[in-house]
């Protein structure tokens, strides 16, 4: 959590963690204002989704479905 906190800082916001025994943990984490103008890469990946800022990514490509596969890996 310390990462998270000095990133969220680093960028002039703030994160408040509420822990409640057996009830768990509330995080509220705000962030400037100036920060909601940022242009970003929506991405869903399964079912979560993230906002990835566009001054990050260095390039994007389309891969056709044709052009990939997935392998299944074992546990070990």
């Amino acid at each position: 959590m310390d990462v998270v906190r000095s990133k969220i800082e680093s960028l002039g916001g703030n994160i408040t963690i509420d822990s409640q025994i057996d009830k768990g943990s509330k995080f509220i984490i705000q962030l400037p204002l100036t920060l909601s103008i940022i242009s970003v890469l929506l991405v869903e990946m399964q079912q979560e989704k993230y906002a990835i800022p566009l001054s990050t990514i260095v390039e994007t490509a389309i891969i056709k479905k044709d052009g990939y596969h997935v392998c299944a890996s074992k546990k070990v």
